[in-house]
């Protein structure tokens, strides 16, 4: 049950992250200019990151119960 559970939190972690970089992306498309990207910031890489540590802790503390 605890795996599923892990399978679902990361799931969702990488929506909410997928949808936190495309905000930050900024697409523009005009109808005579290229489509110029911005890459995002490591906020991002920062939130994947402590989701991903977060999710590795509580798996680590409720096997240990």
């Amino acid at each position: 049950m605890a795996r599923q559970w892990l399978g679902i939190s990361v799931v969702v972690l990488g929506v909410l992250a997928g949808h936190h970089g495309s905000a930050f992306a900024q697409v523009r498309n005009d109808f005579f200019d290229d489509t110029s990207f911005r890459i995002p910031g490591p906020g991002t890489l920062t939130l994947v990151g402590s989701g991903l540590a977060a999710l590795a802790g509580l798996s680590w503390f409720r096997r240990r119960k």
